[in-house]
């Protein structure tokens, strides 16, 4: 399982900070954290357009063993969104 977190700036909807959680495998792990840092400093709309192959090109040939983490991660992007206002939690 893996639960992305994202800080969103209210105003221009710019992705401050990006975490995240996972029970799984080191190569979950290793997914996860590059999606972090792929949509950092990326609009909402420009994360959730964020291409499979991207994330394939930038983990190189460590993705042979982690093609279905990958899938995983993609899955969690558009469903679970968390949004705070400084350190605030705002209920979607």
């Amino acid at each position: 399982m893996i639960k992305l977190y994202l800080k969103i700036d209210p105003c221009t909807e710019i992705i401050e900070n990006a975490t995240f959680e996972s029970y799984g495998c080191a190569a979950n792990i290793a997914t996860s954290s590059m999606l972090t840092e792929l949509i950092k400093g990326k609009s909402v709309e420009e994360a959730r357009k964020i291409a499979f192959q991207e994330v394939v090109d930038d983990l190189g040939e460590f993705m042979e063993e982690i093609v279905s983490n990958i899938m995983e991660v993609f899955g969690t992007l558009p469903v679970k969104v968390r949004i705070f206002v400084g350190d605030e939690e705002v209920a979607l």
